[in-house]
């Protein structure tokens, strides 16, 4: 996943993309922005895509994805379902983006070609009904025409493309060309001119055409027979190699049934074994070194000679140790007291030859999946030419003889359906004569009954009967002796030509039906061993597929481990760059190193601290002093609310008294404003602050 991730990065920082991207900017990415990515390398291939997804609708921009994916003949991962693929291609799947970015980015020049054609070469699907309209069928046509003539112009351009010349040497060709033609004409004219003087002018003119017209036929011919001498030595060839494969076939066959099969499958068991354990972990072991130390010289400063010289005098030392220590031990270590000194050899040499081997099938390998690419590659070509084209004399006939067919069609259906009503008429009645009948056998019968003749019917068909038979016995009588010995001869006759024909099939019956037993027999065993070997190898192959599914959780586990771990890494790394910056301010008293005058954090957070501390201290003295006036301000306030209340009644009653009439006897009282002595608050008193 890191290595498609760096390719994808790679491809998206340079024109004409230029995301300007890093691996851990790349990873963080939210769904919605990795999916824009993904939409912005598909505008490259067309302009339908330039769109915001913001603005679209999410159903138009995975049916618009899609249909991309399908034209540029996308395979998904075999492990996600259709359905889970477009689920997460709509919300942005990073495994799913990944894996179309992985395929798309590296191809994009040939994509881009594809997309280009597919937007004129992919044919509108007309049903037959429609194309049944002249009008239809004529625009169909001129449609297909024009496709044909864009590839013809296409590949035409395509090779003159590749082909390397310019318009400017292509005009001059031309040019010469021309001038060339006219001077031939001219001089064709001359001879023409000169040669009409001579005798039998006309003749000697038809010899040379048919001279002429022979010379190209036996060219033709000779061309033929070249590609038929090819043709003859490609068979050859394909015999001898068919011959050679079948050769390796047999020599490679299972030989001792279930048994021979069972071995030779533990034999490539025991070789995917050692390739798995022993050969790929080292490989992968050389390819990390080599990448390591490919990453130390990249991280290295640049080398000069004298460097150089330095590293060669290194090695030459180095190297002059280890023979002298490789002396030493030599010394040290007699062979004839080394008993494991034969094991030792036999080992490596078994060794070299497990490396040959495998190297041997890995090249095999290599050249097998070569072969199938060239296979899918030739039957792509062969899919992508598809079926022949109809000329327009015949499309018309075709068209003609559709339309007579469907003519037939419905004057046979209308003709059906009037049989099928007269069946339905028929069968109706059937049905309601033979109700009448049972009704009219049934009262003959109890009539009979009646007279006392109950099984006169019964009585009367049986003696017809006999009396059919009688008439029949008696012409089977009437045959004379003579006829009847001639059929006898003639049976006989026709009975032995019959079984001296079928004797040797009779025999040959015999041995093919031997024979089948036998076969069923030896295919019924062999059917057993084949189900038994199929099962066992199903078992095994569900096993390896459980331990390689779990082995890819493990592994996506701890890429995402190290994703995380490298991204704290880097955290880690800016937090004690700060810190280091800090110490060296602190050190240096608020000095950098260019002289400038910069405060460090710690002297910065004090005097947040005791800002702080001061305004916690003013705040408690304001909740102090809103505590202690609490009581006496509601007091007051409830005074207040009271006076409030006594002044409402007191207009209430002077707006009372002023619209009553006055009474005839003495005047009325002046108005007075009677407050109460002020009582004491008895409001509980606020709680303590906390």
């Amino acid at each position: 996943m890191t290595d498609t991730a760096q390719t994808i990065i790679t491809a998206l920082n340079q024109p004409p993309f230029e995301k300007d991207l890093s691996l851990i900017k790349f990873d963080t990415l939210q769904p919605l922005e990795l999916l824009q990515i993904f939409n912005d390398v598909l505008s490259e291939l067309g302009p339908e895509h330039k769109v915001e997804l913001r603005d679209e609708d999410p159903e138009q921009t995975l049916v618009r994805m899609l249909s991309m994916l399908r034209v540029l003949k996308y395979k998904p991962p075999s492990h996600i379902d259709i359905k889970d693929f477009r689920h997460g291609l709509i919300a942005g799947d990073k495994e799913i983006i990944y894996h179309i970015l992985g395929w798309l980015l590296p191809k994009l020049g040939a994509l881009k070609t594809r997309a280009y054609l597919a937007r004129y070469l992919v044919k509108l699907d007309v049903p037959p009904d429609i194309l049944q309209n002249d009008e239809v069928a004529a625009t169909y046509e001129k449609y297909n025409a024009l496709l044909e003539n864009f590839k013809g112009a296409h590949k035409e351009v395509e090779e003159l493309r590749n082909s390397g010349f310019s318009s400017e040497v292509v005009r001059k060709d031309i040019l010469a060309m021309e001038r060339e033609l006219e001077s031939v004409t001219k001089r064709t004219e001359r001879m023409r001119e000169k040669a009409k003087g001579f005798p039998k002018y006309e003749e000697m003119l038809q010899a040379a055409k048919k001279l002429r017209l022979e010379q190209q036929r036996e060219d033709e011919l000779q061309s033929q027979a070249q590609d038929q001498r090819a043709q003859l030595d490609r068979m050859v060839n394909k015999h001898g190699r068919v011959q050679e494969q079948l050769r390796e076939v047999r020599s490679t066959g299972v030989v001792g049934g279930s048994d021979g099969l069972m071995r030779r499958i533990e034999e490539e068991n025991n070789m995917f074994k050692f390739l798995s354990g022993e050969k790929l972990p080292q490989e992968i072991e050389q390819k990390r070194n080599a990448h390591a130390e490919l990453m130390k010289v990249v991280q290295q400063p640049s080398m000069f000679q004298d460097d150089l010289n330095e590293l060669n005098s290194k090695i030459e030392r180095f190297q002059a140790e280890i023979n002298q220590l490789n002396e030493k031990r030599m010394v040290a270590n007699n062979p004839l007291d080394d008993q494991l000194a034969l094991f030792r050899q036999q080992a490596s040499i078994i060794v070299r030859k497990k490396e040959t081997a495998s190297n041997k099938l890995k090249e095999q390998q290599d050249e097998f999946n070569e072969f199938e690419d060239e296979l899918k590659k030739k039957r792509a070509a062969a899919e992508s030419r598809g079926p022949r084209m109809l000329k327009n004399d015949e499309f018309k006939r075709y068209v003609a003889k559709l339309r007579t067919k469907s003519t037939t069609y419905k004057a046979k259906k209308a003709e059906l359906t009037e049989l099928r009503l007269e069946h339905l008429a028929l069968k109706f009645t059937e049905e309601h004569l033979e109700k009448e009948y049972a009704e009219l056998q049934a009262a003959l019968g109890s009539s009979a009954e009646a007279k006392g003749i109950g099984n006169y019917q019964q009585t009367q068909a049986e003696l017809e009967k006999i009396s059919e038979a009688k008439s029949e016995l008696d012409a089977q009588k009437g045959m004379t002796l003579e006829e009847h010995s001639k059929g006898v001869m003639e049976l006989k006759d026709a009975i032995a030509k019959k079984k001296e024909r079928l004797a040797p099939l009779i025999t040959e019956l015999r041995d093919t039906r031997s024979k089948h037993e036998k076969l069923k027999e030896e295919y019924e065993e062999k059917k057993a061993n084949y189900d038994k070997v199929c099962a066992n190898l199903e078992t095994g192959k569900a096993k390896v597929e459980t331990e390689v599914r779990a082995y890819r959780e493990e592994l996506m586990q701890e890429e995402s481990r190290y994703h995380y771990l490298n991204t704290m890494t880097q955290l880690m790394r800016v937090q004690d760059k700060r810190i280091k910056d800090e110490v060296q301010l602190y050190i240096h008293q608020n000095n950098t190193n260019d002289g400038k005058k910069q405060k460090p954090l710690r002297d910065i957070f004090t005097k947040q601290a005791q800002e702080a501390q001061y305004l916690e201290k003013v705040l408690k003295d304001k909740q102090k002093m809103v505590a202690d006036n609490h009581e006496s301000n509601m007091c007051q306030l409830d005074m207040w609310r009271d006076l409030s209340v006594l002044m409402k009644c007191k207009v209430t009653e002077s707006i009372s008294t002023a619209d009553a009439p006055n009474s005839g006897g003495g005047g009325g009282e002046e108005d007075r404003l009677v407050l109460n002595e002020t009582k004491e608050c008895t409001r509980p008193p606020p709680p303590p602050p906390p």
